[in-house]
């Protein structure tokens, strides 16, 4: 059986760090959750995306998934605004 786990359990945890803990584990994917604090995220510049890429090479496709998801609205007073 192949694992894989997600950065949204790993917050504050830079990408390198994230690559690391999942080949060191033997996981065959890892789903990157896109935020600042991360090293991933949606306003990255070209060479911010090149780094990404540089330390995701050679991996073997270790990135299966893309996380982002939109912060919450209140409704009918639930969630937060």
């Amino acid at each position: 059986m192949k694992f894989a786990f997600s950065t949204l359990g790993m917050p504050g945890t830079g990408l390198a760090e994230a690559v690391a803990t999942a080949t060191r584990h033997g996981c065959a994917g890892l789903e990157l959750r896109l935020h600042p604090d991360t090293g991933v995220h949606a306003g990255l510049t070209a060479t911010g995306r090149a780094a990404v890429r540089s330390t995701v090479a050679g991996t073997g496709g270790l990135v299966i998934a893309v996380l982002a998801h939109a912060p919450g609205a209140a409704v009918d007073g639930w969630g937060t605004a």
